[in-house]
Formats: structure tokens, C-alpha cells, sequence
């Protein structure tokens, strides 16, 4: 079975959304019980947040045969101040508006 990390972070919408490229994913020892891959997990998350993407506000580790077969979240992970990343009311109507959603 593989284990890995994928980065969230808040969309234009305002709605949490897995981050795209190779960056947003690390993938994780499988031999590692789940409390050590947390913890590399979190080395990774925190270096990445200071020198790749600050906007990120948390991880999720899957478990899945491929990365595209993610049936099984097995921990979540937020900064504790995930909030704070969330775009602006203004930001979030003006791309409602540009997309057509209500």
C-alpha cells in the first residue's frame, strides 16, 4: 500500500482544494507506522510552507494503490491558523461573478 502527503489550501472560491504538481504531493515510507509518517509529513509540510508555498494550510495523507485511486484519508492535518488564508469576501464574490456561480 502507498502513503502520501498532498497539500490543501483555499481555491478563489474560498473552498478547500488539493494543490496540482509535484510540489503539493510527498510521498511517504509505507513502512513507517501512521504517528512517524505524521511526523515526516509535518517536517515536509513546514519546510515547503517557508520556501515553495505559503498559502497552504494543511495536508492529508491517502492511502491508495495509485495517486488517482485515493479512497482512504487516514489523517488531516491544518495549520491553526488556516483561516487566515482564506481569500476575501471581495475576493471570493469577484470570482463567482467571473465563473457564473451563485
Amino acid at each position: 500500500m502507498k502513503y502520501y502527503a498532498q497539500a490543501i489550501e483555499f481555491n478563489n472560491l474560498g473552498l478547500e482544494t488539493s494543490t496540482c504538481g509535484t510540489g503539493g504531493v510527498f510521498i511517504l515510507d509505507g513502512r513507517n507506522n501512521l504517528s512517524n509518517m505524521v511526523i515526516d509529513a509535518k517536517n515536509w509540510f513546514n519546510k515547503s510552507t517557508k520556501h515553495i508555498n505559503k498559502r497552504w494550510i494543511g495536508f492529508i495523507i491517502h492511502r491508495g494503490s495509485r495517486f488517482d485511486d485515493k479512497n482512504y484519508i487516514e489523517y488531516t492535518y491544518r495549520v491553526p491558523n488556516f483561516l487566515d488564508h482564506m481569500p476575501s469576501d471581495e475576493t471570493i464574490e469577484f470570482y463567482k461573478k467571473l465563473c457564473g456561480v451563485n
